[in-house]
């Protein structure tokens, strides 16, 4: 295959456009290809084969654990062998990885392309390492898109990334991490909420939904801090920033916090 007299582009259009095991046939393909070209003069190439066979497995990689999760809920519980779909996606994890620890692959993805990198870093649960890749390129779109879990597993050393951006981030965006720090049994995601927060409020940064938000964590795990806010804002219906009625609403469900 990799020695066809067709061009790359064709073959590869042939690939794509076959239904049945097209992706099986598009990655052995490309292994081929990749190891045909050993030259120096087929760097470039080289590259961007490396990553985008790595950008295949990783699709594959996703569906897997995407379909594994429907037949784990389909499978019985009652046993501790691993279900078909849940070996599917071991072995598709320690291809990965074998790729990953072929010469020079890994040192291509991460001088190539962050996006790729952050994927292989979260497929291997290094969300330390997750968070570096996207601090240290100013990557915000990945901020949002992986916030909501990063703020699950690393918590406070998230906050401090997003205190670091500032204003480059837009602070609502961020809103669907922060909605998940409303679980009374993680107190380090709470507080690291919370700091986010009241450092977007006090850089005028925060939004109506913003201080929404603040009212409703501090209601539920800091009612004492209520008083202090409300006062901060004065009592006009008209210039306080967050919504009045949503505060009446949060105050009367929760007893003991003050009514202003």
């Amino acid at each position: 295959m990799a020695e066809s007299t067709e061009s790359f582009e064709i073959t590869v259009l042939k690939f794509l456009s076959t239904k049945e095991d097209r992706r099986n046939g598009l990655k052995r393909f490309l292994e081929l290809k990749l190891n045909s070209l050993s030259q120096p003069e087929d760097k470039i190439r080289r590259d961007a084969l490396v990553l985008w066979l790595l950008e295949v497995q990783l699709a594959e990689f996703a569906e897997l654990r995407r379909t594994g999760k429907q037949a784990f809920g389909e499978e019985s519980s009652s046993t501790t062998e691993a279900t078909p779909a849940e070996q599917q996606i071991k072995n598709m994890r320690q291809q990965i990885e074998l790729f990953l620890a072929r010469s020079n692959v890994l040192a291509t993805v991460e001088s190539s392309h962050y996006t790729t990198v952050v994927n292989v870093h979260l497929l291997q649960s290094e969300y330390e390492r997750v968070l570096e890749v996207i601090q240290k390129q100013h990557l915000l779109e990945l901020y949002y898109k992986h916030s909501p879990l990063l703020i699950e597993k690393i918590p406070t050393e998230l906050i401090a990334a997003w205190i670091e951006e500032g204003k480059a981030l837009v602070s609502d965006r961020l809103l669907p991490a922060l909605y998940r720090c409303q679980d009374v049994s993680n107190t380090k995601m709470v507080t690291a909420a919370l700091k986010y927060l009241n450092f977007v409020i006090n850089e005028n940064l925060a939004s109506r939904a913003m201080h929404n938000f603040m009212i409703s964590l501090c209601a539920e795990f800091k009612p004492e801090e209520l008083l202090e806010y409300f006062e901060k804002y004065g009592y006009s219906k008209n210039s306080v920033p967050y919504d009045v009625d949503f505060a009446l609403r949060v105050c009367i469900e929760k007893p003991g916090i003050f009514l202003y």
